[in-house]
């Protein structure tokens, strides 16, 4: 039997009355809810599925059907940035195979962009796809194959004539993969140093918790706003409570992404005060009725 290196789940990207773009999305939140072997995913394919789609509609404006925008890569990293995951970006070189499987037998998935023509599903013997393949495709690599060029991968977009997700983990054929990006990403199971010398961006320090009371205070108002621990807002509004006492009320909306010039800002109104993360420094400001706080 094969083993991937955590524990991940199927989740299908075909979610009737939503963009079919949404991959890279999806790929993301898989890893990020994947657990250690023998452990549970905290969360479900159905809240990984909301989530992704939810991910989209802040980076991309809305997760309708008629959204074909996809993801970039500015955004790629910014989500992963958002998600609070360290990532080591891998060189999509001469040696890029030894690269995967170097980050994969130290548990570290691998997140690749590549032109879905270039999948091979060994299983089938040929590309899964049931379209004319002309896109980029985003995917995840989870574990070694049973021959050297070949991975075990969770695919959110292998589907069969009927559009009915084949069960994963899928395997591939690395050797004709035609890659675009590599990006390892260190998980709490993966071991803390990476095979190669590629630097570790992004190292994060573990999310803060809330209480009961900061759920209470969090829903007074919408019961539908998500708290996501692992995003800067969240963060900061705990961290305004907790240690500098202050109280920025309940949030009206959800988060949502703008692009003023080149850098993508995290924004969300709450009821008192307006927040702004920012992806350049990584800084979340308040701006309240007595000015800007940097919290």
């Amino acid at each position: 039997m094969l083993e991937e290196i955590g524990v991940f789940q199927d989740v299908d990207q075909f979610i009737p009355g939503r963009t079919q773009f949404a991959c890279g999305f999806f790929a993301l939140r898989q890893v990020w809810n994947s657990a250690a072997t023998g452990q549970k995913p905290a969360r479900s394919p159905g809240d990984i599925t909301a989530l992704a789609l939810a991910d989209y509609a802040r980076f991309d404006g809305s997760n309708d059907p008629s959204n074909e925008t996809g993801m970039s890569k500015p955004a790629f990293y910014d989500d992963l940035k958002q998600l609070g995951l360290p990532y080591s970006v891998v060189p999509v070189d001469s040696d890029a195979i030894g690269h995967i499987r170097g980050y994969l037998a130290q548990k570290w998935p691998v997140v690749v962009t590549l032109a879905e023509a270039s999948v091979i599903d060994k299983e089938l013997g040929r590309n899964p796809y049931p379209w004319n393949t002309i896109f980029n495709h985003i995917i995840a690599l989870t574990g070694q194959g049973p021959q050297a060029q070949e991975v075990l991968a969770r695919d959110c977009a292998n589907v069969d004539s009927r559009w009915v997700l084949r069960t994963g983990p899928r395997i591939y054929d690395m050797a004709v993969m035609r890659l675009g990006l590599i990006t390892a990403i260190q998980m709490p199971y993966s071991q803390a140093t990476p095979p190669d010398s590629h630097p570790i961006a992004n190292p994060v320090m573990p999310a803060l918790q809330p209480t009961e009371d900061d759920m209470q205070v969090w829903r007074l108002y919408r019961n539908d706003i998500p708290f996501v621990a692992e995003h800067a807002i969240p963060q900061s509004w705990l961290r305004a409570r907790w240690n500098k006492g202050l109280n920025m009320c309940v949030p009206m909306e959800m988060e949502r992404a703008i692009k003023r010039n080149t850098i993508l800002y995290m924004e969300q109104q709450f009821s008192g005060a307006r927040a702004s993360w920012n992806s350049a420094t990584q800084v979340t400001t308040w701006f309240t009725p007595w000015g800007p706080v940097v919290v």
